[in-house]
């Protein structure tokens, strides 16, 4: 099976409500990446009122190669491995 994206690289970062700020700065700034967050995790970014972190925000997750991510998308189980597959 070939999959289009096979060589392009995911990296997801956990969190629980607001922390790894920085970290997710640092990362994306050596990746030159945006930075995809589901729709409930931009608005408490917003929140810190970090325009540099604002303005790497994106809502599609195929455009990112970094994903903050909640626990149930982490592929700890075998049936998350599919959010991987998605990118």
């Amino acid at each position: 099976m070939t999959h289009k994206n096979q060589h392009r690289l995911l990296i997801l970062v956990n969190t629980y409500i607001i922390g790894k700020e920085k970290l997710a700065l640092g990362i994306v700034n050596s990746l030159k990446s945006k930075i995809y967050a589901d729709q409930y995790k931009q608005k408490i970014i917003s929140c810190l009122e970090n325009e540099k972190l604002s303005s790497l925000l994106i809502s599609d997750p195929s455009e990112a190669s970094f994903h903050l991510v909640n626990f149930r998308n982490m592929p700890i189980e075998l049936r998350n491995i599919k959010y991987l597959f998605q990118y």
